[in-house]
């Protein structure tokens, strides 16, 4: 039997056998010219590595398609540079706004972030960080649910996982807080209205148990007594911060007392819910 062999053959062999398995760091390594470690602490954000370095990993990671597997490094004890931001309530126009200017700065810094909805649940809040935490996400950016401890909070703060609340604080807790003024926003709304003329304005929407209601409730009796004018027990009307709910609650207290001329409303989906149904 006669063999035959063509010039280049075992070079395209190889290049198809490697095109076949799965890109690995040994052979973006290789390519690069760099050690493994090298390729590792790039991959890891690290300022000890080289402009050129850096340039010729990040070549080889471009030719070869490498893809790293973040979540197997995060298992493994690497760092993530991932940020949970956990909303209270995704449909809100006022976190969106929150969310627009967050996004920016987290990806300046290098960071992914993973959204996710508690929709007003302890029990979600608590099953959602806890398998982020396997993950070693790097931060916490949370509007906590009703009913959080600051035992809670002070102890993700204690293990080293950084945790800022948002929008809405727990009281004492040893985490930064970053939030609205919402009483003196609330008084000054209301004032307005009152400016405007209006006597009978009710309190509407948000819950007794959210940080942000006793806040923006005591804004509106704020500027309710500064006008001298009486309020009466139907003028606060907590409730869900739901579209559907909104408007319904606002429909029944203006047919229930037609006095009323105006909403002081605790989020904006209040007048939006209404306005638009």
């Amino acid at each position: 039997m006669t063999k035959t062999h063509t010039p280049g053959n075992g070079k395209r062999n190889a290049s198809s056998k490697r095109s076949k398995s799965k890109v690995t760091m040994i052979d973006v390594a290789v390519s690069a010219g760099v050690s493994k470690s090298t390729v590792s602490l790039v991959l890891s954000g690290s300022m000890s590595v080289s402009d050129e370095k850096k340039a010729s990993v990040n070549k080889a990671i471009k030719e070869l398609g490498y893809v790293y597997n973040r979540g197997a490094a995060g298992l493994r004890g690497g760092p993530s540079n991932m940020v949970a931001i956990l909303s209270n309530n995704l449909t809100s126009p006022y976190f969106a706004q929150v969310l627009m200017g967050l996004e920016p700065y987290l990806e300046q810094m290098g960071m992914m972030p993973i959204i996710m909805d508690l929709n007003e649940s302890l029990e979600r809040q608590s099953r959602f960080v806890a398998s982020l935490r396997e993950y070693n996400i790097a931060a916490i950016i949370i509007t906590p649910a009703p009913g959080t401890t600051k035992e809670w909070i002070d102890n993700i703060h204690i293990s080293g996982l950084p945790i800022v609340s948002i929008m809405r604080e727990v009281e004492n807790a040893v985490s930064p807080v970053v939030k609205a003024d919402n009483r003196l926003g609330t008084f000054l709304s209301t004032q307005s209205l009152i400016q405007l003329g209006h006597r009978n304005i009710v309190f509407i929407g948000g819950q007794e148990t959210f940080s942000d209601f006793v806040e923006r409730k005591l804004g509106y009796l704020d500027a309710m007594r500064e006008a001298e004018l009486d309020v009466s027990a139907h003028f606060i009307q907590p409730g869900p911060s739901s579209r559907i709910y909104s408007s319904e609650l606002a429909k029944e207290v203006l047919f229930k007392h037609p006095e009323i001329t105006a909403f002081s409303c605790f989020s904006d989906e209040v007048p939006t819910a209404y306005t638009t149904a």
